[in-house]
């Protein structure tokens, strides 16, 4: 039976990809689709910003920052397809894989000074720094045998330290995991499910029958079909234009999706509601429609026979405390809080702009050309309350922005001169605001002023007083998937079939993976059996 009121509860990337592809697949006005965001705007996390910025010789540019995620790599075929339904390829910003800012990524090492370039080839490894632990990790994966379980059942889970130190060593588990998973986590590598962050890696070992670099040159000598899932989706000519592209995003930054989703929701008939959180959800028994009721803080109440929930699960928690008691009830609530057994990472997110020349003209050559850095973690561990912590800051990376995607900004340059201002975007906080025994952003205010200082010491070189900073303190922002994810997913999900009928589902970071293309991705499959 066709769906008559669909609710999306939650605007954020997952709830604006379901809204829009349900709204493709049940057009109105033969079905209504409500969504119902409690912020006064849609696109949770994605916040882009444009600031004009002046340096002392006048000379002015208008700078894009980004609270949230900044760019996007062009394998998530969901993504691209929304690029291709949006008609937002005219403003796409590519970063081709030959750039400085794909072939340069960097680390810092906790306790030394400057940046070691990551090796990206056989050559680089031999001349590198970080070579020597690449390379006895290389040799320790081909040559120990299997030495832990792998098999294809959920149930069958580990860390991803745990996994990486058994085949790589703890040295490459550290060094190389712990800074991975900083970059796209912030959260303690020994806690992240590698089943559900980093699946094909324990699909080679398992392959290899143990061995990931086995695993890798089985697949790479396989003669399996071509994948062609891209096939399913409405590319249009985009796929072909990231062609050679390491990472990408669009003239106005990644809020241009949300801003188009919106203007092509609002085209499709869909009601919006922002700045209304929803207070309160009651499944009503024995109504063949309309089963679901909805109360809002602001006292308006809606009813619908289907619905998705894109909301944090803290907050979807609390809603189905508020249903109609039953058996399916309370195991669909003892499943959610065995996800929040790990708690969601807080991020404090400072962008920087610096002047590129000198008082004297001279130009300042602040980072080396390279995306950006990140940083492992350190060997005493997140304690931000040592006596000497390696990290004071709980500095998580840096990305050079200005070099990564130059095109987003304007600046007036005069002819022969390079760009007038450097960008750089540092993320803080993570697992080491865990260990702070007052709140994390009281923590920031004291430590903020010290963070040039500290990019100095990454960089070996002194910069500048900042011409323009913006600080974005995210709480909560990041659900990391913890050891046994996803079998938890897959019984929240039967549970959430027989309490809701089938008429319900669940989406979201919490339960579908923390990526732009995993929350597209996610809400573009929801519904698919109403």
């Amino acid at each position: 039976m066709q769906p008559s009121h669909i609710g999306v509860l939650g605007g954020g990337l997952s709830g604006l990809s379901a809204a829009f592809h349900l709204a493709r697949r049940f057009p109105a006005p033969a079905t209504r689709i409500t969504l119902i965001e409690g912020a006064a705007r849609l696109g949770g996390w994605v916040r882009s910003e444009r600031v004009v910025v002046q340096t002392e010789d006048g000379r002015r540019g208008n700078v894009l920052l980004e609270a949230g995620p900044r760019t996007l790599r062009p394998n998530s075929p969901a993504v691209l397809e929304l690029i291709n339904l949006l008609g937002l390829d005219s403003s796409l910003v590519t970063v081709p894989r030959t750039a400085p800012a794909a072939q340069n990524r960097f680390l810092h090492v906790p306790g030394t000074r400057g940046l070691v370039r990551i090796p990206n080839s056989i050559s680089s490894i031999l001349t590198s720094p970080l070579g020597k632990t690449l390379m006895a990790a290389g040799l320790r994966d081909l040559l120990r045998p299997e030495n832990g379980p792998l098999n294809d059942s959920l149930d069958m889970d580990e860390s991803v330290d745990a996994f990486l130190s058994r085949r790589f060593g703890h040295d490459f588990a550290r060094t190389f995991g712990s800074a991975l998973v900083h970059g796209i986590y912030a959260t303690d590598s020994r806690l992240l499910s590698v089943r559900a962050t980093f699946p094909m890696l324990y699909d080679m070992a398992a392959r290899g029958r143990g061995s990931v670099f086995r695993g890798a040159l089985a697949s790479a000598l396989s003669q399996s079909k071509k994948d062609d899932t891209a096939k399913d989706y409405d590319l249009g000519d985009v796929q072909s234009k990231m062609k050679d592209v390491s990472v990408f995003s669009f003239k106005n930054g990644l809020e241009s999706v949300v801003k188009e989703m919106e203007a092509k929701l609002q085209q499709l008939g869909v009601h919006l509601i922002k700045g209304d959180e929803v207070s309160s959800l009651v499944a009503r028994e024995g109504v063949p429609d309309d089963i679901f009721e909805i109360h809002t803080k602001s006292g308006a109440s809606h009813r619908f026979s289907h619905f998705v929930s894109a909301l944090p699960l803290p907050t979807l928690h609390t809603l189905v405390q508020t249903s109609s008691p039953s058996q399916s009830q309370q195991s669909v609530l003892r499943t959610i809080d065995t996800f929040l057994a790990v708690p969601a990472s807080s991020v404090t997110v400072v962008n920087l702009v610096f002047p590129a020349y000198s008082r004297e003209g001279r130009p300042l050559y602040l980072h080396p050309p390279g995306f950006g850095y990140l940083v492992p973690r350190p060997r005493s561990g997140y304690d931000a309350t040592a006596t000497r912590p390696e990290n004071p800051l709980g500095i998580l990376g840096t990305v050079f922005d200005s070099c990564a995607l130059a095109e987003q900004d304007e600046m007036e340059t005069p002819s022969g001169a390079g760009p007038a201002f450097v960008k750089m975007t540092v993320m803080l906080g993570g697992p080491y605001y865990a260990s702070l025994p007052y709140p994390w952003n009281d923590n920031l205010r004291l430590l903020l002023p010290f963070l040039p200082r500290t990019l100095s010491m990454h960089l070996s070189t002194e910069l500048p007083e900042p011409i323009f900073h913006r600080v974005h303190h995210h709480a909560a922002c990041i659900p990391p998937p913890g050891v046994g994810h996803l079998a938890r997913v897959r019984e929240l999900r039967e549970h959430i079939q027989r309490l809701w009928r089938g008429r319900g589902e669940v989406i979201g970071a919490g339960v579908g993976g923390v990526s732009v293309g995993d929350c597209i991705e996610g809400g573009r499959r929801v519904g698919r059996d109403w």
